[in-house]
């Protein structure tokens, strides 16, 4: 198929998402507030049950609220990418639509991944333009500069997320679930990559595991990002080149697992 097709079918995702956040207000409010919501829940336990310079530390953190912010805003993009990926072959299973999906002359696989996409760029625009103000209010005008290199950080790894929702779409068509099987998967994603606490306090086979996770390295980008020290740079590299390294594998795998996934719905039927 042309480039053309799939930016046609990118340039409709979005119109899609858009639209869905001029008639459901209430959501894109929710969006913006969700990181500020985030920071009150942590602060209070916190500051009632624990110690903020104990947790900084712990972190390797500088400002508390900054990460929190950022962390947040990172939760938020990953869900939205993975759901939005991973739900759209059961949504027109359910409609009635899938076998028009499936008939036309782009893969689901490629339909599913685009919706991914989409949701990243408008999920990650949504956040960035939530926690601005008050990284701009904390960090000056310098941290104009943080924002961008972050909302470079949560495009770039929601591809390796995308690719995950994606084979989560074609599993439960093959299987034919009619839930979503990221309510199994998400928890355990979150739990071990270090969002809200060091992965080093994880027991060793979930410290294991979180290596080949690509949210832990979004994560720890973010972190060194929004920490405003005066060297991230060399962390934040390491960081990045991790995460290229679980984009290539993860989406070749990914591809080819999701493009067999396909196939076999293609056989049994819809």
């Amino acid at each position: 198929m042309s480039l053309r097709l799939y930016m046609s079918m990118l340039q409709a995702e979005l119109y899609s998402r858009i639209a869905w956040y001029r008639r459901n207000r209430s959501l894109l409010v929710a969006e913006l507030l969700w990181p500020y919501a985030t920071i009150m829940v942590l602060l209070g336990l916190g500051l009632g049950f624990g110690d903020i310079e104990r947790y900084q530390e712990t972190m390797g953190i500088a400002n508390v609220i900054l990460y929190l912010l950022a962390a947040s805003a990172t939760i938020t993009v990953s869900l939205g990418v993975l759901d939005n990926a991973a739900s759209i072959g059961l949504w027109h299973r359910w409609l009635g639509t899938l076998p028009y999906i499936m008939l036309s002359p782009a893969s689901l696989v490629a339909y599913s991944t685009l919706a991914g996409i989409a949701a990243a760029l408008t999920t990650t625009a949504t956040q960035i333009l939530s926690i601005s103000p008050v990284v701009v209010a904390l960090g000056g005008l310098q941290s104009l500069g943080v924002l961008l290199v972050l909302a470079s950080i949560l495009l770039i790894g929601m591809l390796p997320l995308t690719m995950l929702g994606t084979f989560t779409a074609m599993t439960a068509l093959v299987a034919k679930q009619e839930g979503n099987l990221l309510s199994f998967i998400v928890p355990l994603i979150i739990m071990v990559s270090g969002v809200f606490y060091p992965v080093e306090i994880l027991p060793r086979s979930l410290e294991v595991l979180s290596r080949v996770v690509p949210l832990t390295y979004v994560v720890e980008a973010a972190k060194l990002t929004v920490n405003l020290s005066s060297e991230p740079w060399r962390g934040l590299i390491m960081a990045t080149y991790s995460l290229s390294a679980m984009i290539v594998a993860y989406n070749l795998v990914g591809y080819v697992a999701s493009r067999l996934g396909e196939k076999k719905v293609r056989e049994r039927g819809y």
